[in-house]
């Protein structure tokens, strides 16, 4: 909301400067003489700006109250809406909605190493993964277990569901973007 309230203070200035540069320009235009054309430029060009910028102080300020309406009559919305836009990237981004499957033997030796998991997951909660099951699932710490924690920022993660393991890469240097799913495989129960 403080950025809300930045971005229309600021371009409230805008159009009060605009505005007073064209009655500059509009003054300018009366006085007569080579100043005239020069003046109705000005002003031409200020009031121009001055219309642009309130419309878009409107515009921002309609989105604002619209995305304010849709959150308080559904605050999972929001949440809900994110997910799913989530999950639609993440589908986009890989080549393939499904996971390498490999076996448990290759499964394990492209995994050893690493440790049990010491990372704080919280800043990952919410983020959707494809899982090597074939389905989509979003992470939680609750629903979710993380097996081993791997170099390289990547993570072994057990299906939601009892039938996969997946291997996992933990996307973004300073910021998180999502998780990458790299391989998989099926649980010895599954595969049988």
């Amino acid at each position: 909301m403080a950025r809300v309230g930045h971005i229309l203070i600021s371009g409230i200035v805008w159009v009060v400067i605009a505005g007073a540069i064209g009655w500059f320009g509009l003054s300018l235009a009366d006085s007569g003489g080579m100043w005239s054309v020069l003046g109705w430029l000005i002003a031409f060009l200020a009031f121009g700006f001055a219309g642009i910028s309130l419309m878009q102080l409107f515009r921002m300020v309609w989105l604002h109250w619209q995305s304010m309406h849709w959150m308080q009559k559904d605050p999972k919305a929001s949440a809900e809406a994110r997910h799913g836009y989530e999950a639609a990237i993440h589908q986009i981004e890989q080549d393939e909605s499904t996971v390498e499957i490999i076996p448990n033997d290759d499964f394990m030796r492209r995994t050893l190493g690493g440790r049990p998991n010491q990372m704080d997951m919280s800043a990952y909660e919410g983020h959707p993964y494809i899982c090597a099951c074939g389905e989509w699932h979003t992470f939680y710490t609750d629903q979710v277990p993380v097996l081993r924690e791997l170099p390289r920022m990547r993570l072994v993660f057990a299906c939601p569901n009892g039938h996969a393991i997946t291997c996992v890469r933990v996307s973004g240097i300073v910021r998180f973007k999502g998780f990458e799913s790299l391989f998989g495989t099926r649980t010895v129960r599954d595969v049988e």
